[in-house]
């Protein structure tokens, strides 16, 4: 066997390297999203302050045994239910309040106010505190009267020339009043809109966490994890090969044929060899370079079934890449030998789903670092 060249070791450490840490990203990543998928009571409890404030009917609050526990397939279909109903309310109670937007209040150009409008924005800020979304004449005016008491009170500690006469006084707290409620309706507005994109939100996380969706996040972690390991397996088996040429092309060049024309246009070994590996690896899915690979004796197990186990890994990644998942024919490839399917190690039917469970998705972790490991270091 030729001894590897210390670029050649080098190259293999790199696809390590570039696995483990695409490994590692695609694990942060699943953690990641499967915090980010989960439904909070306190996002729902949050929901119903909005609606009860444009008396709107709350959505379903769990029993206080469920709050903090995850919400299950029942639990998340009858919020969604919910969803359902309330929205067509909220989209009418939005456009009733844009309605209202359109009376935008003054700014008293021709009142006694004007000189003091630096001051509108910190009484507006007052009344927004203290008046209701809907108020009554008379609390307006209450308002009105405590706000004006107050500044009077606080212009005593002024100098004469810097109080505010008494007509202005009034004319700016009117000007504030109408202002502040100007501005609840908008704040009610962009409430009720982020209500509606938390129905949204929760819809698609939920669907992030169901088994077998099409963005379930343990399915699209096992699919970019299976993609890093097709490319890890793929580049170090050019790598390896290139160490170990000659056993390699007895194991996979039987039916080949290769004329000394061929050789010679080469113009070196070196070149020669790359040209045969790169042709023999591109014809290969990484199924295939998998079984080949055990076949010179690799081996990342003890198991005998170690490679069938990697094929399975295979392919159903392709089943969730090509069939959503579903168990076909392929899946299911028999051995003619006897009968049986060769990688059907679940006892999976035609027409199953091939589910990405946390057992699965973890085990698909170990397995193919195993085995990219077993490779470099080959």
């Amino acid at each position: 066997m030729q001894q590897p060249t210390i670029a050649e070791q080098r190259a293999a450490v790199q696809i390590q390297s570039r696995f483990r840490a695409e490994v590692e990203y695609i694990e942060r990543y699943v953690r990641l999203l499967r915090a980010k998928s989960t439904i909070h009571d306190r996002q729902i409890a949050d929901i119903n302050a909005v609606l009860s404030r444009v008396q709107i009917p709350p959505l379903p609050m769990r029993e206080y045994e469920r709050i903090g526990k995850p919400y299950s397939p029942e639990e998340i279909q009858t919020l969604f239910k919910a969803f359902r109903a309330v929205d067509p309310e909220i989209y009418q109670t939005i456009l009733g309040h844009e309605q209202r937007l359109d009376d935008v209040p003054s700014f008293g150009l021709g009142s006694p106010a004007v000189p003091y409008l630096d001051r509108l924005n910190e009484w507006v800020g007052y009344f927004m505190e203290r008046l209701s979304d809907d108020p009554e004449n008379y609390d307006t005016e209450a308002a009105i009267r405590n706000a004006t008491r107050e500044a009077e009170e606080a212009d005593q500690e002024l100098d004469e020339e810097d109080r505010i006469p008494p007509d202005a006084l009034r004319s700016l707290m009117t000007l504030a009043v109408e202002h502040a409620e100007h501005a609840k309706v908008r704040e009610r507005i962009d409430e009720m809109v982020y209500v509606r994109h938390q129905f949204d939100e929760i819809e698609v996380l939920a669907r992030m966490a169901t088994p077998n969706a099409e963005i379930d996040v343990l399915r699209q972690g096992f699919i970019l994890l299976m993609t890093a390991f097709d490319a890890a397996v793929t580049d170090l088996a050019r790598v390896k090969f290139r160490e170990r040429f000659f056993e390699f092309v007895r194991a996979c060049g039987r039916s080949e044929k290769v004329t000394l024309e061929e050789i010679g246009e080469a113009g070196s070994f070196e070149v020669f060899r790359d040209r045969v590996i790169d042709e023999q690896v591109r014809r290969r899915y990484v199924k295939d370079l998998i079984g080949l690979l055990h076949s010179l004796g690799v081996a990342s197990d003890v198991s005998q079934d170690d490679h069938v186990r990697l094929i399975e890994l295979v392919l159903r990644r392709n089943l969730h890449v090509h069939n959503r998942g579903v168990v076909d024919d392929r899946y299911l490839e028999v051995d003619p030998s006897s009968g049986n399917p060769k990688y059907n190690l679940y006892n999976l039917k035609k027409g199953d789903a091939a589910v990405i469970d946390d057992a699965y998705f973890n085990d698909a972790l170990e397995r193919s670092a195993r085995f990219v490991d077993a490779i470099a270091a080959w």
